[in-house]
C-alpha cells in the first residue's frame, strides 16, 4: 500500500541471497516497523512489542529507540526480574527446548539511578526459565563492582567466597604468567590521597597496615617508623607496667654517605 505520505512493502527478492526486504517509509524518510502482539481491540491493535526506527535503532519493550539497541525493564526499583533482560540458553540438545545459562538485566535504585546485573545457573539441573538463575555480579550506579555479592559494600571491587566446599584457590588470585620475559610487577597498589596504603585484616582484627608514606607496621595499625611490629603478648614477662611487645627497625644516614640500621625495643619490652 502506498501514497504520498507512507509506504509499507514487503519484497521477497528472488536472487540467489533469498532476501526478504521490508520496508516502511514516510514521504519525510522519518518511518518506523513497529511490532505488535497480543490481546487488543480492533481499534487499538495489540499491544507494542518491538519497534525499529527509522535511524536502524531497535528498542525493545519501549518506544525509546536511544541507542542501536534499547531494552525496556518496567520493574519497580530494587527488583531483579531476569525476564526483563537479556537470556543465554544453550541449544546443545534442542533448539525449541533450551536452557537458561546466564542473563543480564537493570535494575533501578534511588532515583534515576541503575544498576547492571550479571547471573548465572548453577543449579546443575536444566531450567527453561530463569528461575535457576542467581546473581554473581553487579556494577551499582556508582561505579563499584560487587562479585559474588549484592550488598552495601562502598569497596570499589569486592571479592566474597561464600563456597565452603573450595579447598583451595581462595576469593581472589592474581597470576602473571610472564610469556615475554617482563619484569613487570604482578600487582600494583596507587594511593593518591591521606590514608593507609594497604590494611590486612584476621577476621575484624587488623594484623598489617602500610600507613601513607611507607611505613609498615605488623600488629599495629599505628606504625612509628618504617618497620614497627608489636607482639602484643609474650611468653616472657614484660617489664613492669608494660603489656605489649614492640620492636622496630629504623634507618639512619650518616654525612660522609654511610647508611646504619637500628634495632630498637621500646619501653624494655621482651623482643621474641
Amino acid at each position: 500500500e502506498s501514497n504520498s505520505a507512507y509506504f509499507f512493502g514487503i519484497n521477497p527478492r528472488m536472487g540467489t541471497d533469498r532476501t526478504l526486504v521490508v520496508e516502511a517509509r514516510t514521504a519525510d524518510g522519518a518511518g518506523d516497523i513497529v511490532f505488535k502482539a497480543g490481546s487488543g481491540s480492533y481499534s487499538t491493535g495489540a499491544p507494542e512489542r518491538m519497534r525499529i526506527a527509522s535511524s536502524g535503532n531497535v528498542a525493545i519493550g519501549t518506544t525509546n529507540s536511544a541507542s542501536r539497541l534499547s531494552i525496556g525493564n518496567s520493574s519497580a526499583d530494587g527488583v531483579i526480574d531476569y525476564t526483563k533482560g537479556l537470556t543465554f540458553v544453550d541449544t546443545t540438545s534442542s533448539y525449541s527446548n533450551a536452557w537458561v545459562h546466564a542473563a543480564i538485566v537493570t535494575t533501578g535504585s534511588t532515583g534515576f539511578d541503575g544498576n547492571l546485573i550479571f547471573a548465572t545457573d548453577g543449579t546443575g539441573t536444566q531450567n527453561n526459565d530463569t528461575s535457576g538463575l542467581t546473581e554473581r555480579m553487579r556494577i551499582d550506579s556508582s561505579g563499584t563492582v560487587k562479585i559474588s555479592h549484592a550488598d552495601t559494600a562502598s569497596e570499589g571491587l569486592r571479592v566474597i567466597q561464600t563456597t565452603a566446599a573450595r579447598t583451595s584457590g581462595g576469593a581472589l588470585g592474581l597470576f602473571y604468567d610472564d610469556q615475554t620475559g617482563t619484569t613487570q610487577p604482578t600487582l600494583k597498589v596507587i594511593q593518591n590521597g591521606t590514608g593507609d596504603i594497604l590494611q590486612l585484616f584476621d577476621g575484624a582484627v587488623q594484623v598489617v597496615t602500610v600507613e601513607d608514606g611507607g611505613n609498615v607496621g605488623i600488629g599495629t595499625s599505628s606504625p612509628n617508623f618504617p618497620l614497627h611490629i608489636n607482639k602484643g603478648t609474650s611468653s616472657y614477662a614484660p617489664t613492669s607496667g608494660v603489656n605489649e611487645n614492640v620492636f622496630g627497625i629504623n634507618t639512619s644516614s650518616y654525612a660522609d654517605g654511610r647508611q646504619g640500621v637500628t634495632f630498637s625495643s621500646l619501653d624494655g619490652n621482651w623482643i621474641d
